[in-house]
């Protein structure tokens, strides 16, 4: 598998293009979440997910998005995305993820 291979190079770039996605394509950032939660032991320690957890997808999961179908699309894949790296969050972002 490519991504097993070349770790160090894909991981950063499938999370750059994960944090430039427009809300408005609702279904490319769920592609993008998807890939990374899919390969979760995969990429293990190639990136600092609390990291990404407290800044962009804390931002995601902390906002209201009852109005927007697509934005509650990105909100649900996101808390999945969550659930993927729960093992390896230190109890003060599993704190953080409770008030979310």
């Amino acid at each position: 598998m490519l991504l097993i291979r070349d770790k160090p190079r894909i991981v950063p770039k499938i999370l750059k293009l994960a944090e430039a996605v427009s809300k408005d394509k609702p279904l490319m950032l769920d592609a993008c979440y998807r890939a990374v939660g899919r390969a979760v032991y995969d990429i293990q320690g190639a990136f600092d997910f609390e990291v990404w957890l407290n800044g962009h997808l804390g931002a995601i999961l902390q906002s209201d998005y009852s109005d927007n179908l697509g934005e509650r699309i990105i909100q649900a894949r996101t808390a999945w995305l969550v659930a993927q790296f729960a093992e390896q969050l230190t109890r003060d972002s599993r704190r953080v993820i409770t008030l979310c």
